[in-house]
């Protein structure tokens, strides 16, 4: 599932676990010494991720202005897309997109 530069897409009701999964799916690529990069476009849905990656024991950081949480050398990061538009992009292995959707929007 997780080779040859694949896409997945996950599509669920809200409340229906989505970021739960998220994080499971983190979980394994960590023990297989991935780097992997989680991408909203608000901060409630940000800090939604951390607090699941929290809950389940994932050590992350967050890109984001000042943000207590900035741990750079972590291999899980959580950021906007709107931060990142301006910065540099970090070196990842996967790339998880909170509401896709929204991703193309002007806004």
């Amino acid at each position: 599932m997780f080779t040859h530069h694949r896409c997945l897409l996950l599509v669920s009701p809200t409340g229906s676990g989505k970021t739960v999964i998220a994080a499971i799916i983190i979980s394994f690529l960590l023990k297989n010494n991935k780097k992997v990069l989680f991408l909203a476009h608000r901060r409630e849905l940000i800090n939604q991720c951390s607090k699941k990656l929290d809950e389940i024991g994932i050590d992350h950081g967050i890109i984001m202005g000042n943000h207590p949480r900035k741990k750079p050398v972590c291999p899980v990061q959580i950021a906007s897309v709107q931060t990142l538009t301006n910065r540099d992009k970090p070196d990842v292995d996967f790339i998880f997109i909170d509401e896709a959707h929204r991703s193309l929007s002007k806004s």
